[in-house]
């Protein structure tokens, strides 16, 4: 584990960015100033009042950058890297027990010593943003199920709620921070009613998370809105719910031959909000507050998801939803490249070799990761195949991915949406390395043997 660390530092140094990066610039900005009693930019205002489901992120990060005040590191970047790494560490330890609960020590150690071959996992340290700060929550969200699996027979009804409730406040937490840990929570909730012979305990387990997380969620809101941070209404404010499936209908081309499929579109926003982009006084340019309110943006995101099926009609949507899922799920480097590069600090470093796309070994970091990740969605496959008409542990990591797989088609996507769920799929293929090592063992045993008996 001590590697693991070394190494995660090493990436956080070599490939750290600026703070320029996508719409963590926006959120950096805000909460760094907010830390500092300093006046938070426009441009900063104007993305929350669009996006106010980073509050909580920023909200974290304000007291990330005040804790780190106190100790005399004043940067943005700094602070969020160590946030980052500790993150990724918790998600790496909860992995391993996880592994060890299902699979024994054994195996837990031996998947934890190539852990590093999910490259992702650490070409994303710089970027300290909700995909792999939620990561932590979804494995812990798992965990913790099985650990209540086992203790369901408790007799102690204290033990049984705090259990629950512990279980729940891991999930709003990780919800707050990326909304698609929810399916993991929802993808438990199926697993119990499916599975479990106990009706009214599944039934009662799911009724009072819900309570929990209902009740924590308000809690949280409340605290945020009574800090005084965020003095700024975002009601009816902020971008409909239907502007990201209208995005996910997009289709744009980084070439003449090169088209790219449902990803964030600016174009789409300009039209979602009816406005333009303009250049704050500091040089920062943005997509411009709309005047439209938010039932009028709504509208337009309505019409402009119905006019794109009819374009491609029935054959050209399923079409285009497969392309989707393959750009979506068959990327092995989770997108990280454009991002660790565009914004690198030091543009010629041993790590930035391999994972810059310019980098002059870039290509071999290339096909190995997508390699790796053939292999984890052959692995999954091969899994499911074997386990199908059995009852396990595992089964509610298959109803997540599914669950993920659907939100993606349907929503905005991009290949690193699906990076807090990485560890969830390197479990979920665990039986078929399994089933494919012992096969092999036993060819090269009957191989050996039948060259023993020539002799």
């Amino acid at each position: 584990m001590l590697i693991i660390i070394i190494f995660e530092c090493i990436c956080g140094v070599l490939l750290r960015t600026s703070v320029g990066m996508m719409d963590l610039k926006y959120m950096i900005k805000m909460a760094y100033n907010i830390a500092h009693e300093m006046e938070v930019p426009q441009y900063s205002i104007d993305y929350y009042i669009r996006y106010p489901n980073n509050d909580f992120t920023i909200y974290v990060l304000i007291y990330v950058y005040k804790i780190f005040g106190i100790f005399g590191i004043e940067g943005m970047i700094v602070p969020g890297i160590i946030l980052n790494i500790l993150m990724i560490t918790l998600s790496i330890i909860v992995f391993y027990f996880v592994i060890r609960k299902l699979y024994g020590n054994k195996v837990a150690l031996t998947l934890l010593g190539i852990i590093p071959i999910l490259t992702p996992i650490f070409t994303y340290i710089p970027v300290f943003y909700t995909d792999t700060l939620s990561m932590f929550f979804v494995v812990m969200c798992y965990y913790l199920y099985l650990i209540y699996k086992d203790k369901n027979n408790t007799k102690s009804k204290i033990m049984y709620i705090i259990m629950i409730s512990i279980i729940a406040i891991i999930a709003i937490i990780g919800i707050k921070i990326k909304p698609t840990v929810a399916i993991i929570v929802i993808s438990i909730y199926i697993d119990m009613l499916l599975n479990n012979k106990k009706f009214i305990s599944s039934l009662k387990f799911i009724i009072i998370s819900i309570t929990v997380i209902f009740i924590g969620n308000m809690l949280m809101n409340s605290i945020m809105n009574n800090s005084g941070y965020f003095n700024v209404d975002v009601s009816k404010k902020h971008l409909p719910y239907t502007h990201w499936i209208f995005m996910g209908l997009s289709k744009q081309y980084k070439s003449m031959n090169d088209p790219i499929y449902g990803v964030w579109c600016p174009d789409d926003v300009i039209y979602t909000m009816d406005a333009k982009v303009i250049t704050y006084n500091d040089g920062v340019s943005n997509i411009e507050p709309s005047k439209l309110k938010y039932e009028e943006m709504n509208e337009r995101c309505c019409k402009g998801i119905k006019e794109r099926l009819q374009k491609m009609g029935i054959k050209g949507t399923l079409e285009f939803e497969y392309k989707k899922l393959i750009q979506t799920w068959g990327d092995g480097t989770y997108f990280a490249p454009i991002k660790i590069t565009e914004y690198a600090v030091i543009k010629n470093s041993i790590l930035g070799d391999f994972f810059h796309y310019d980098g002059k070994n870039f290509k071999i970091y290339y096909y190995f990761s997508h390699g790796v990740q053939v292999i984890m969605l052959f692995n999954i496959l091969i899994s499911t195949i074997l386990n199908i008409k059995k009852e396990n542990n595992t089964n509610v990591l298959r109803i997540a991915i599914f669950g993920l797989i659907i939100l993606l088609e349907v929503w905005e996507t991009r290949s690193r949406y699906v990076l807090n769920y990485i560890l969830i799929m390197f479990i979920l293929g665990i039986p078929a390395i399994e089933y494919i090592s012992t096969k092999f063992i036993c060819i090269i045993n009957k191989m050996f043997c039948n060259k023993n008996s020539d002799y």
